[in-house]
């Protein structure tokens, strides 16, 4: 017998086919460019979101500050046995009592600053930025998998899921630290205009007076 011919058993493509292909091509490339757009802003927002936080928890040791300035002039003033320097330990609280309202005027703003920027954040991360997502992955679904769709959805589901995670820390963090208001720098810095007034009682006690604590 002579020998079969052998058959090509690679399948031909219909040109059909090879065009759907070329369309499924065009239509990743135009969703992975807004996603690439997308997740561009969305770092600019995160980075505003992180600048926030950072001015809000300074405004937040500010005041925390300021308020142990006040407690300091107060104490100053309710151990003055002499009675002789109450004037300018007056003045001391009075000003000390200014800088907190200052201080407390400037933590409004940043806190204001702070849920903007939260809010802009939160608005593209589940608007436009999902949307780019959900098309990269939607795309993926009905296409033939090749290793350049399935990494660039990957990519697009881990940086949502890692920006999802600075999301839940960047915030608790924040309100964290604002809440509990005194770090360490706050308390080395806080005695404020007290301070002062302090060391002029001291001075007047000099010759066998105690000393203020």
């Amino acid at each position: 017998n002579p020998a079969a011919p052998k058959n090509d058993q690679t399948p031909k493509k219909k040109d059909s086919e090879s065009t759907d292909d070329k369309i499924h091509a065009l239509k990743l490339a135009d969703a992975k460019a807004e996603f690439d757009k997308q997740k561009a802003e969305l770092g600019k927002k995160k980075t505003a979101l992180t600048t926030a936080a950072t001015g809000l928890n300074s405004a937040a040791q500010a005041v925390q500050t300021a308020k142990n300035g006040v407690d300091d002039a107060k104490r100053a003033l309710a151990q003055n046995k002499d009675k002789k320097n109450v004037n300018s330990l007056k003045d001391a609280l009075n000003k000390a009592d200014a800088a907190l309202k200052k201080a407390e005027k400037v933590q409004e703003k940043k806190s204001a600053a702070f849920k903007d920027a939260y809010k802009n954040f939160m608005e593209l991360l589940t608007g436009d930025y999902a949307k780019a997502v959900n098309a990269l992955t939607a795309l993926d679904e009905t296409a033939v998998n090749t290793a350049d769709t399935v990494a660039g959805v990957e990519e697009a589901l881990a940086d949502n899921e890692a920006v999802k995670n600075a999301l839940n820390i960047v915030p608790s963090a924040t309100i964290q630290q604002g809440n509990t208001g005194a770090t360490k720098q706050g308390q080395t810095g806080a005695n404020g205009a007290a301070a002062g007034a302090k060391t002029t009682v001291v001075e007047k006690k000099k010759d066998g007076g105690k000393k203020l604590p």
